[in-house]
């Protein structure tokens, strides 16, 4: 009888440890999940970043006026086809735009000099 009760008890505490381990499980899998996708999308962006920093020089040294943000997101759009990354028409202005901005930023007053 006492050999009884005390399977019973050690099969249900089994139970309840196995139902709270495999808990923690899932919650540890999904969120090391959730730090890969994060690091994931930061790669990503940082490529787009790059890329639009190199489209906006390309385009800079090339080309004149309005033309040069066309081009830079003509520029844009080849090199992150050719990577397999797919870009909207918005995000890739946005992007080159940013670079540009950034680019600005960086040279400050000379910047100015140099495009008047």
């Amino acid at each position: 009888m006492f050999n009884d009760i005390f399977m019973q008890f050690f099969t249900q505490l089994l139970m309840v440890l196995a139902t709270a381990v495999s808990g923690y499980g899932i919650a540890f899998l999904r969120k090391r999940l959730g730090v890969e996708k994060m690091k994931k999308a930061q790669e990503i962006l940082f490529t787009h970043k790059e890329l639009a920093l190199e489209a906006v020089r390309f385009a800079e040294q090339r080309f004149d006026g309005e033309e040069k943000l066309q081009r830079a997101m003509e520029q844009l759009s080849t090199h992150s086809s050719k990577m397999g990354i797919q870009v909207d028409p918005e995000l890739l202005e946005s992007l080159v735009e940013t670079a540009i901005r950034e680019l600005k930023d960086s040279f400050g007053e000379e910047w100015g000099k140099t495009v008047k």
